[in-house]
């Protein structure tokens, strides 16, 4: 490229200018007007001819500066010395003095390659013969003043260059410095010894392993380990403690590595950035000095030399630029960089370095070419550590001297007999009995112990000040690449542009920032809580703040209170408020934990017991005080906390929010390509440009690498930023909320549309609808039916089910009563609480709850319109002795109640169909349970099972100590409790839409799968007519389908993965069980039957999680749920939507309290609207570039350089103009069957983008050629050596400029135009009335300037002016505006009328191909022809 520095030719180099004209001729010699003459000195006045004689009043004489004194200063300098020291002149050239200025003469016969033409006309015009031109040792009496160009030759010693040279030097050699002095200390720090670390495979730190065992790896023990006096765990001083045990949980994968601070370190790390700054002080240096502001005439510190002044400021900026590279990329060690690094135990910080996790869409659909840049760039990433995220934390002290730190506000302690640093946990036990142990309470100095094992409760988000935010935002490549940019932009008199692309970057720069910071703020907001609790400590109960809660401790559960921790609860009873985690609207009842529990899981088995933090105390009930000698008022329940800080469910949930998952877009990986291409053409045009420009390769460096920059524009982020800002605010119209701005570009690709069923596709909560009980038919000869899953062989064939009976009324005597107890709802003041199937279930009962009878645990009273009453006429109730609540693995919930109308004692079981056949007597049963129950299912029925077993007259105390297995046994069965689940009014409307967009729909729901399939079919998930077959488990374990009709077994799985591939799914809907899920996941044959299930049923939040998994390597995968147990999956999916305005819903990038199915449809409508739109602002903007560049590429073939007011013009109106309103376009409602393409190398992206440039070039190339066959045009081509070149300015003061500057014009303003063109995701083109709008007035005032007479906006522009005199000469009317003196021999550029409309008629023409093309080949006929072609040559990866 620099080869070109001395290869730039004075001329255009594929043409002689004005040398022929149209005719083939000669060209006349071309007049040059309005010509100063040069200035004669003579050795006496005299000599002076009398247009230029000097004549002075006689009091008065003639001064060398021209004006008449009475006396001449002595300072003042002789033009006609030229600057030049006396002792290098002659005598007589001392004696010289000026002749007055003489006017300007015009040329007739102007010969370029002639100097001594103008003197000759000159001197013709003062009536003399030429004299000769001045010399240092001229000896004649008059002479034309020749002085020559002084410029002093540069040293590379002066001031600016020795200050450069110190700089620079300075801090190269104190880096060299610092690195040997660091390297000689780090060379001490030694690996620390296998022999000295516990090894585990879940937990490496920086080579030395973490273990999972206790702290003294003896697990038939526990310990409180003893303080040595420095602080640390003195094994040889633990001494044994009973069930106080505590271990290393698994950590996750993390490199620790401990720096310490340095004094002389720090210094030198200043040093560097004052060093970076100071940098940039000398680009402000050079800039002022460039336009005179040090000194008139400017580069003063060049002695006046530009040159050296542009070469110096393009060395800088090449060598800053890659400084400032180099900075960014190492930005996140660049502290450590001046630290020591050391032992560990010996130093004040941490840095802890983990995996990003980043999720790949479309890796299928990437080419060769694009993964071999992501290779690279991973590879890249890896050799300087930037495929890791870093944080440095600062190690600090315990009171005891235990040095810890906080990463992501979970606590590792420092373990000095294994040399690392380890998080740790306290087991509480694992059993009701272990629990109940451990729930008396801690001492004060084990509670402090704890806390500085585990740290604060508290769940600190540090939200960084808007500058620092600001600062953070600003260190990434792009920014650095687009402020590097500017800086040419503000030194090369671009600086107007420079401002106006400086704010838009600062706009889109703030507005991101701000969101992102709204966001923060948000979570703090939900993450930092404390208040005052009371603690049991040293056996009291004491007033601290939740923040100093343990592991261990046991709280007192008040009224009001907001759980900070997640525990069990252990005594009494408490309704709490979960919506603010779960989404739940109903408030749950906790019970204490069973002290028989075999194995304690909040999550499953034992919901019931365990709180969580986040939730809101609503009521509590205790059946004993706390403690005698410390009651408090308020205080009814207790509980023993198991998990504080980040290990809580609320903390686990802020954590995941805290650390996102990055999502590696197609559009991401394809960009790197991208950019590659752009910088390799963009290198191209800087080398062609200082071989074309004649001006000088100075002129010619600045012009290519503008080129560059607007190939690769500034304004590209910012633009896809303000795209997706609006994108977010018209979702926010919709009430669609976004927390995760890349995510609305994933939104638009969904392919897969996962739903939860209960709550999210139909009505929140059940409807009663009767229930079914025994009935005798006569003369039944049926035989019973077969079910792959439950014998029935047993059963009745004398009974049957009866249909379903909503009369309450009309029920057995046991039924009611059984509705009536069996359950968990309490009352909190008139609201019913429980499970909203339960309260379903007793409001239809006709019970009622009253006054709990001493010594029972709830009371129900017959309600007064069936009222069962004793001789006395009193009405009796039923009084619960024993409750088992439901827990999911069971599958059933039983109660222990005491009918006082008979005074007898009857267990009641409560549960899904299938588990209280199993525990019925098969005697009991009628012969059609299983068919009828499965009947009721297919119909979208929810239904439960009710059977009982009366005990008769035993002691109230009787049943009260046996275990729920054994109470819940040899059971009577009652009836079948039905209940419907009612779809929401728009949800087939909606799923319609979103299936007729190409998008799959899926159902995963915890419901039976026969409601699931039920329910897809009523919402059209399941087209009617189609086949359904369950999958589910037979008595061997094994997966067997069965047709959901007819109970046909249908043998496509014990064949093989294989056969699954071959069968024909065009008439077949598969739905599994949980359990069939998990067989599959278990035996690998999930990925071939995955894409044709439709409904997965019974699954339980964490196989939700993993099924969103499987999906997402089909395809783009939203979920949409109403939080609760889908917030795992949610937050797994590729979009995740939670129709809930629950704290939980903030795992979900999107959220809505909008619960309608409508809000998917308008997420998909505006986020495909979004992405299409912001691939129609990426291609304008590349577009850009590439117009601009031919636009470079003329302006520097022809040595021309058009007026900064038509550069203000295009790219801080039109470009920025365009650019937002293309951002402005607005969504189509009506989903397409199509999804827009992200693919920026995509055929239909290039066929676009591509396309274009051709079209382009194209009619550049036919305006040239027109340009060149015009008569008045030839033999008035600019010629760079007629004209100022120090009025760069104006260079466009010609034909070639005009005729270049108006063909792109268009050009810019149509491509906007043609990228608002699709009506697939957005609106129709007229209804973005803005860029209409500005595509009108654009066009308008571009046209006015073409065709009008010479006018103000044109000659603003430079465009059809010239000057006054000249215009008047034309035959147009003098001006009444200033216009600077025209820089060209002609004086003006004004085309003929036929001329402007001709040039018209091809930028029409030029316009209307482009938008043909756009219209016709891309998103016309063509382009959907061979779309349909691939389309159809695809195989699909899923069924729709």
């Amino acid at each position: 490229m620099f080869v070109f520095l001395k290869a730039a030719t004075a001329t255009p180099v594929f043409n002689h200018v004005n040398l022929f004209d149209v005719n083939g001729n000669l060209c006349p010699v071309t007049p040059k007007l309005n010509v100063t003459c040069p200035v004669l000195c003579v050795s006496d006045l005299s000599f002076c001819p009398n247009l230029v004689k000097p004549q002075c009043p006689q009091d008065q004489v003639y001064c060398v500066d021209g004006a008449c004194r009475t006396e001449c200063p002595v300072d003042l300098v002789n033009p006609c010395s030229c600057g030049i020291q006396s002792s290098k002149l002659s005598t007589n050239v001392l004696s010289l003095v000026p002749c007055l200025t003489q006017p300007n003469v015009n040329i007739t016969q102007y010969n370029p390659s002639s100097p001594r033409s103008i003197q000759s006309v000159c001197a013709s015009n003062l009536g003399i013969t030429s004299p000769p031109l001045w010399s240092k040792k001229f000896s004649g009496d008059i002479a034309w003043i020749n002085c020559p160009t002084t410029s002093k030759p540069m040293t590379f010693i002066e001031p600016v260059y020795i200050a450069l040279y110190s700089i620079v030097g300075a801090e190269m050699l104190i880096l060299l410095l610092w690195k040997m002095y660091k390297s000689s200390l780090e060379k001490k720090v030694k690996p620390v010894s296998k022999a000295n670390t516990y090894h585990s495979p879940s937990n490496s730190i920086n080579g030395a392993s973490s273990s999972s065992q206790s702290l003294e790896n003896d697990k038939s023990k526990t310990y409180i380990p003893k303080l040595d006096s420095t602080g640390c765990i003195d094994k040889k001083k633990a001494t044994l403690m009973p069930s106080v045990p505590y271990s290393i949980p698994n950590s996750p994968d993390l490199s620790i590595t401990e720096y310490s601070f340095s004094f002389i370190g720090t210094c030198a790390f200043y040093t560097l950035m004052l060093t970076t700054l100071s940098y940039f002080g000398f680009f402000l240096l050079l800039t002022l000095d460039y336009y005179e502001v040090l000194a008139p005439g400017g580069a003063k510190l060049f002695g006046g030399n530009y040159l050296y002044l542009g070469r110096t400021f393009i060395i800088l900026w090449c060598f800053v630029t890659l400084w400032v590279v180099a900075l960014s990329v190492i930005r996140n060690d660049i502290l450590n960089f001046f630290r020591i690094k050391t032992h560990f135990g010996q130093g004040d910080i941490v840095k802890v370095s983990q995996p990003e996790e980043i999720i790949v869409l479309e890796k299928s659909e990437s080419s060769s070419v694009v993964e071999l840049f992501q290779r690279i760039g991973n590879n890249f990433k890896k050799a300087i550590g930037a495929d890791k995220s870093t944080s440095n934390c600062i190690i600090k002290k315990t009171s005891q001297h235990r040095k810890y730190f906080e990463f992501l506000s979970t606590r590792y302690v420092y373990q000095s007999e294994k040399y690392v640093y380890e998080t740790m946990e306290f087991d509480i036990g694992k059993s009701g009995q272990e629990i109940y142990q451990s729930s008396s309470g801690l001492s004060q100095a084990e509670a402090e112990f704890r806390s500085e094992i585990l740290g604060l409760n508290f769940i600190s988000v540090e939200v960084p000040t808007f500058f620092k935010s600001l600062g953070k935002e600003f260190s990434s490549f792009f920014y650095i690449y687009q402020f590097m940019i500017l800086l040419l932009f503000y030194y090369y008199s671009y600086y107007q542009i420079g401002i106006a692309d400086t704010l838009v970057i600062l706009v889109s720069t703030f507005i991101k920032v701000f969101i992102n910071l709204k966001s923060e703020k948000r979570l703090k907001k939900l993450a930092e809580f404390s208040s005052d609790c009371l603690i049991s400590r040293d056996g009291r109960f004491v007033t601290e703040n939740t923040k100093n809660i343990v592991v261990g401790d046991l709280v007192a559960i008040e009224l009001g209170q907001v759980i900070s921790f997640d525990g069990v609860l252990v005594s009494g009873e408490i309704i709490v408020d979960e919506s603010s985690l779960t989404g739940e609207a109903m408030p749950i009842r906790k019970i204490p934990l069973p002290i028989d529990t075999e194995y304690f899981d909040g999550r499953k088995t034992s919901k019931m017991s365990s709180i969580l933090s986040g939730t809101t105390v609503l009521q509590t009930s205790s059946s004993d005080p706390l403690h005698e000698t410390n009651s408090t008022t308020g205080i009814y329940a207790t509980a023993l906390v198991t998990k504080i800080g980040t290990s809580t469910e609320k903390g686990n949930m802020i954590s995941k929010i805290l650390n996102p998952t990055k999502i590696l877009f197609i559009f991401n990986k394809q960009i790197r390509v991208v950019m590659f291409v752009l910088f390799i053409q963009g290198l191209f045009w800087l080398s062609f440009a200082i071989w074309l420009l004649k001006a000088s390769a100075i002129a010619g460096w600045f012009s290519g690498v503008f080129s560059l920059a607007q190939l690769i524009s500034p304004l590209l982020p910012a633009s896809l930023v303000i795209g997706q800002s609006i994108a977010v605010q018209r979702l926010k119209k919709k009430q669609i909320y976004c927390i995760d701005i890349p995510r609305v570009m994933v939104a638009g690709k969904i392919e897969i549309f996962c739903f939860d069923k209960t709550g999210t596709l139909t009505k929140e909560g059940l409807e009663f609808d009767g229930i079914s009980e025994i009935k005798k038919p006569q003369g039944n000869n049926e035989t019973p039916s077969k079910d792959s899953n439950i014998s029935s062989e047993d059963n009745r064939t004398d009974l049957s089910l009866s249909k379903l009976e909503n009369d309450i009324s009309k029920i057995s005597l046991i039924s009611s009563i059984g509705l009536g107890c069996c359950h968990s709802v309490s009352m909190l003041g008139d609201t019913f609480i429980g499970n909203p199937v339960d309260i379903e279930m007793f409001k239809s009962s006709g019970w009622s709850l009253g006054n709990t009878k001493e010594g029972f645990i709830q009371s129900m009273y017959n309600s007064p319109n069936k009222a069962i009453t004793n001789s006395d006429n009193e009405p009796n109730g039923i009084h619960i002795i024993k409750r088992n609540d439901f827990v999911h693995h069971r599958m059933s919930m039983s109660v222990v109640a005491f009918d006082e109308r008979s005074g007898e004692t009857i267990v009641f079981v409560k549960g899904s169909f299938e588990r209280i056949f199993e525990l019925c007597n098969k005697k009991s049963l009628p012969h059609n349970y299983i068919e009828f129950a499965k009947s009721l299912a297919r119909k979208g029925n929810y239904v439960l099972a009710l059977a009982y077993k009366n005990h008769g007259k035993i002691g109230l105390d009787s049943l009260v100590n046996l275990g729920q297995d054994e109470i819940e046994s040899d059971l009577e069965f009652s009836c079948l409790i039905v209940f419907k689940n009612n779809l929401k009014p728009d949800t087939k409307a909606a799923l319609a839409q979103i299936k007729s967009s190409n998008t799959r729909n899926v159902m995963i729901t915890g419901d039976t799968t026969l409601t699931g399939v039920f329910i897809a079919r009523e919402c059209g998930m399941i087209e009617d007519g189609k086949r359904v077959i369950i999958g589910d488990l037979d008595k061997n374990r094994n997966i067997e389908f069965l047709d959901i009709d007819n109970n046909e077994i249908v043998n496509i799985y014990n064949t093989g993965e294989k056969s699954s591939l071959n069968l024909d799914y065009s008439n077949l809907e598969i739905a599994v069980t949980s359990a069939a899920y998990e067989k599959m996941v278990s035996d690998g044959t999930i990925s071939s039957f995955l894409p044709h299930i439709r409904v997965f049923g019974r699954m339980t939040p964490q196989n939700k999680v993993s099924c969103i998994n499987y999906h997402m390597k089909l395809g783009v995968t939203a979920m949409c749920g109403d939080g609760g147990n889908d917030c795992g999956a949610l937050r797994a999916a590729h979009v995740g939507i939670a129709l809930s305005n629950s704290e939980a819903s903030i795992v979900s990038p999107f959220s809505s309290s909008n619960k309608s199915i409508f809000t998917c449809v308008n997420l998909m409508s505006q986020t495909r609207g979004a992405l299409a739109t912001s691939l129609a602002n990426y291609k304008y903007l590349i577009l850009y570039g590439q117009t601009m560049a031919s636009f470079k590429v003329l302006n520097m073939y022809f040595s021309i350089a058009n007026p900064q007011t038509l550069w203000i013009f295009i790219d801080a109106f039109v470009t920025v103009g365009m650019s937002v309103a293309i951002s402005m376009s607005k969504p189509i409602k009506k989903l397409s069957k199509f999804r827009p393409t992200a693919k920026i190398l995509g055929a239909q992206t290039l066929t676009s983008t591509l396309g274009q440039v051709f079209i382009n070039w194209f009619f550049n190339i036919i305006t040239i050629t027109w340009l060149f066959r015009q008569s008045w045009f030839r033999c008035h081509e600019f010629d760079s050596s007629t004209s100022d070149l120090a009025k760069w300015w104006l260079l466009g003061d010609n034909f070639e400029g005009e005729i270049c500057a108006l063909l792109v014009l268009f050009q810019f303003v149509n491509v906007g135009f043609i990228y608002n063109f699709g009506h697939t995701f957005r609106q129709r083109w007229y209804k973005n009335y803005f860029l209409v709008s500005l595509w009108v007035v654009f066009i308008s005032l571009i046209s006015y300037v073409e065709l009008a007479d010479p006018n103000y906006l044109g000659c603003a522009l430079r465009i059809n002016c010239g000057d006054p005199d000249v215009l008047v000469s034309l035959g147009y009317k003098r001006p009444s505006f200033y216009i600077e003196k025209y820089n060209t021999p002609l004086g003006h550029n004004v085309l003929t009328k036929s001329a402007r409309y001709s040039l018209w008629a091809i930028n029409l023409s030029n316009m209307a191909v482009g938008i043909l093309w756009e219209l016709v080949v891309v998103i016309g006929p063509v382009g959907r022809y061979f779309s349909n072609k691939k389309s159809k040559a695809i195989k699909p990866k899923y069924k729709l």
